[in-house]
């Protein structure tokens, strides 16, 4: 199976994480359980059906988890001898939208 992407299409992430967390860093594949962590819900063509999701996610949390969005980016193609050096790669800063839209 295979993914299509145009870098000319954004496309919106919408992330689940702990409320308490300020900075994300550990995309896991579960609920996260400590600062940090995130996990991603779904990946959404605009900023409105992101933002639409988003809001009914948190409308049926239990208060524990909170959902934003975010614009994606394609990640760097990196070559057979090419290693990621966890150093480089820099924390995301997330900012929950306004629970109004």
């Amino acid at each position: 199976m295979s993914i299509t992407f145009d870098p000319t299409t954004l496309l919106y992430a919408v992330v689940e994480y702990l409320k308490s967390t300020e900075h994300l860093y550990d995309p896991v594949n579960h609920k996260p359980e400590h600062d940090g962590q995130y996990r991603l819900v779904c990946l959404a063509p605009n900023a409105d059906d992101a933002a639409r999701l988003a809001h009914l996610l948190r409308a049926m949390d239990d208060g524990t988890y909170w959902y934003s969005v975010c614009v994606t980016e394609p990640e760097p193609l990196l070559d057979d001898k090419a290693q990621v050096i966890p150093g480089d790669i820099q924390s995301v800063e997330m900012e929950p939208l306004n629970p109004a839209l």
